[in-house]
């Protein structure tokens, strides 16, 4: 069986479970191993950037997890800002932008400064699934099973599974990370001519 999609993952969350019973549950459980994958994974095909300009504060992307850089520029520079704690921002509106601080779903920056233009880098959320599919389940469709597994297990009350489940889901985050790892760092083989 194939899982290609949100219909392919459904349908092999059904057959794992050996239930036909929970149709109506499975896209919860789908949800609920979506945002445990979200909050666990940090690899590159979540990495985002958008650009904007300052202001005293701005909304944070659609989808923001967490921060990877935060930059401004302005007069023909480009440099980064520094994270400060929200109690810590002067709240100038003049003056060259060198701080930041997230609250809520925003960024505020110090001095919040128009006429400079911010580029942040971020770990973005992957599309949910229920859109049909995304890059999670293109390259990864095994951890979306298990995660789903893991989450179906308290439902059913199936507590003996789910150590399989886990480990299996375990193995399957640490293989894209390590993958992820390689590709980012490259890989420590080389090849010996000669």
């Amino acid at each position: 069986m194939s899982i290609a999609n949100y219909a392919d993952l459904q349908t092999s969350v059904a057959a794992w479970l050996h239930r036909s019973d929970l149709t109506t549950i499975i896209p919860d459980l789908i949800t609920l191993a979506e945002a445990k994958l979200n909050r666990i994974l940090r690899i590159r095909a979540m990495e985002n950037t958008t650009t904007g300009s300052i202001a005293a504060s701005v909304s944070l992307p659609t989808g923001f997890v967490e921060m990877i850089s935060l930059t401004a520029t302005g007069n023909g520079k480009t440099w980064p800002l520094q994270y400060r704690s929200p109690s810590s921002l002067s709240g100038e509106t003049a003056g060259t932008p060198a701080y930041y601080s997230l609250v809520g779903d925003s960024i505020y920056f110090d001095p919040g400064t128009s006429g400079y233009t911010y580029s942040i880098t971020y770990y973005k959320k992957f599309d949910a699934l229920s859109g049909g599919v995304n890059w999670l389940i293109t390259n990864a469709p095994d951890a979306y099973l298990y995660a789903t597994l893991c989450e179906a297990a308290p439902y059913i009350k199936d507590d003996a599974r789910l150590p399989v489940w886990e480990k299996n889901l375990s193995d399957s985050i640490s293989n894209l990370m390590l993958a992820d790892n390689g590709d980012r760092y490259g890989s420590a083989l080389a090849v010996r001519l000669g």
